[in-house]
């Protein structure tokens, strides 16, 4: 996986130490101003990215918080958007459908340059959650199929409920099949592993 900075490139499998990334997602956060619980915005979501930017701890990024001040339909593009501004690392992020995941194909490869150039150097990811029983949110699994088209890192995460222990491991084992089998990969990823960069860009606001 690479980031937007070489320097930041995270190598697959991890040989010599364990690699990290930050949990993201929740749509509240604990103000420390305030001492209160609010709903986080675009701007919390940017003050976390910098902070996992500066820390060695994180190899890559996964955004911070859901931008609860923007709409649903576009929020996810504007947390991979400024994400992607606030940090040279690798950013892993979510796509709940096919025009989510076509729309942050196009916001990686205008970073890069060029679709085939975001195939060189893939600098975001996305994951997908299966969950039980055995079965794949429609949207979720749309989004995969695209991203593996496009050549570009899809991390499995099941979600099977493991509640039945003697059962545990087969459902998730299950869970990981059905999404190799879902997903196609007629791209592998490109050889040539040249470096673009694009510019930060200003403060959301």
């Amino acid at each position: 996986m690479c980031g937007r900075d070489k320097a930041y490139d995270v190598a697959l499998p991890a040989t010599d130490r364990v690699q990290g990334v930050n949990d993201g997602d929740p749509t509240e956060l604990w103000d420390m101003e305030t001492q209160s619980r609010r709903k986080a915005t675009i701007n919390d979501l940017v003050d976390f990215t910098i902070v996992c930017d500066a820390m060695p701890e994180v190899d890559l990024y996964w955004p911070g918080v859901v931008a609860t001040d923007l709409p649903p339909k576009i929020s996810n593009l504007h947390e991979y958007a400024a994400s992607a501004c606030y940090t040279g690392k690798h950013v892993q992020h979510g796509a709940g459908d096919v025009t989510d995941a076509r729309y942050l194909i196009q916001l990686a490869s205008a970073i890069v340059g060029s679709e085939d150039e975001l195939r060189k150097r893939p600098i975001i990811s996305i994951t997908h959650t299966p969950i039980t029983p055995l079965r794949f949110e429609k949207g979720d699994i749309e989004a995969a199929v695209v991203f593996s088209r496009a050549g570009l890192p899809v991390v499995h995460l099941s979600m099977a409920v493991l509640c039945v222990p003697s059962r545990s491991l087969e459902r998730s084992r299950l869970s990981t099949l059905r999404t190799l089998r879902a997903r196609s990969f007629p791209r592998p990823p490109h050889p040539d592993r040249r470096l673009s960069t694009a510019p930060k860009a200003a403060r959301w606001t």
